[in-house]
């Protein structure tokens, strides 16, 4: 390899590693502020049970800055805001950027781990990805290989090189 990457890009936990759960997750606010490119990158385990009604989807939240400091009220996302859906998708609904499951039939449908990836391009500084898990999918039969880990890409800093962690781990290291 050539080139450097870790210089280039920061991540965040957007939803800490976890099971899927009858209770929808909301996402970590994601500040935007310094940087001009979010990527999500959505890791989910096998999921059984899915089916047009038994389903997990992704919802993409905005907000600008509230004066006291931190995110103000979230919003959907538009589909103009949106970067990597299919190309199917025409219209977004209520800020669904994602659905595991809605186009499968038959409750003992599957769908293996996969790693999906989404990108927002709006302007509003605070970003947050959602988990809403419906249905049978959801279940405590179904849930025991379903985890779901959802990282945050934030790219092309203001301030060049970002490589904060790589400092400290070596730090350690010398110390």
């Amino acid at each position: 390899m050539l080139r450097d990457s870790v210089s280039n890009f920061k991540f965040f936990q957007a939803v800490s590693p976890q099971d899927l759960a009858a209770t929808d997750i909301t996402g970590f606010d994601i500040d935007t502020q310094g940087y001009e490119s979010l990527t999500f990158i959505i890791n989910v385990g096998q999921l059984s049970h899915v089916n047009s009604v038994s389903y997990v989807q992704f919802v993409m939240q905005h907000a600008d800055a509230s004066t006291a400091g931190g995110a103000g009220t979230y919003a959907a996302v538009s589909i103009t805001e949106v970067i990597g859906l299919a190309s199917t998708i025409t219209a977004l609904s209520g800020g669904i950027v994602k659905s595991l499951g809605q186009l499968n039939s038959g409750l003992a449908a599957s769908l293996g781990s996969a790693v999906h990836a989404v990108g927002y391009r709006g302007t509003r500084r605070y970003v947050r990805l959602n988990v809403d898990c419906v249905g049978a999918v959801c279940s405590a039969a179904a849930v025991s290989a379903a985890a779901i880990e959802i990282t945050a890409m934030l790219g092309y800093p203001g301030d060049w090189p970002v490589v904060d962690n790589v400092e400290q781990a070596v730090d350690t290291n010398n110390v």
